[in-house]
């Protein structure tokens, strides 16, 4: 398979933990909310599951070998979400204020996680 990508032999367990650390994030904000409405409650931790859940997504696409440009629309529109979502998060989260700075750790991710994912679904590596 032309294109394969394997995390353990190109990150190690380094990586492992770069990619998982939004969804962390979005479980910490999850349990931090202290909104009543259920879609608040939820919308306000649903970007860093958004973001690695594209990624995996991608990752099962371009495996499956059914990798093409189409693929771009969805990846925008829902990195587009993810970043609505932290949006939303910083003016509706009413748990503690402080837990805003574990965006910079997302912020940080996404682009990365956007790029891989962007040749996953195109099967176009460097």
């Amino acid at each position: 398979m032309e294109g394969y990508f394997n995390f353990f032999s190109h990150l190690g367990w380094f990586g492992l933990i770069f990619f998982l650390s939004p969804l962390v994030i979005s479980i910490i904000f999850l349990r931090k909310d202290q909104n009543k409405s259920k879609f608040t409650h939820y919308a306000v931790s649903f970007h860093g599951s958004l973001i690695v859940a594209v990624f995996f997504f991608s990752w099962i696409i371009n495996f499956l070998e059914y990798s093409n440009d189409n693929w771009l629309i969805f990846l925008g529109f829902v990195m587009f979400l993810a970043a609505g979502s932290v949006i939303f998060s910083f003016l509706k989260f009413t748990g503690n204020k402080k837990y805003h700075f574990l965006h910079v750790v997302t912020l940080a991710v996404a682009p990365y996680l956007w790029f891989l994912a962007t040749m996953f679904f195109t099967d176009r590596w460097l």
